[in-house]
């Protein structure tokens, strides 16, 4: 319901943020979503390089209905936290 409003781009942001200011420099997470977070400029970590951090293997949905993905993101020093990819679909919307 609340897709397409720009919520999660603000909270991941936020969370970005957040991390930047304790002293984080990356950000790993699994996303079942994958598209979401490769517009924020995240990228996948190939499986054999992926930190043991989710536990989807032994579950019924794994490979079925739900395909994740360890993704990445490189927190800059300084300047905006958040570098978003446009697409040119994306650039042809706001013109």
């Amino acid at each position: 319901v609340l897709r397409k409003m720009g919520l999660g781009k603000v909270l991941m942001k936020k969370a970005l943020e957040e991390a930047r200011s304790l002293g984080a420099r990356e950000l790993m997470l699994v996303a079942r979503k994958p598209g979401f977070y490769r517009k924020l400029n995240f990228t996948a970590v190939p499986p054999e390089e992926a930190p043991k951090i989710f536990d989807c293997l032994g579950c019924p949905q794994y490979q079925v209905d739900c395909f994740p993905e360890i993704m990445k993101y490189e927190i800059p020093a300084e300047g905006p936290v958040l570098r978003e990819t446009h697409t040119a679909e994306q650039g042809a919307k706001r013109a």
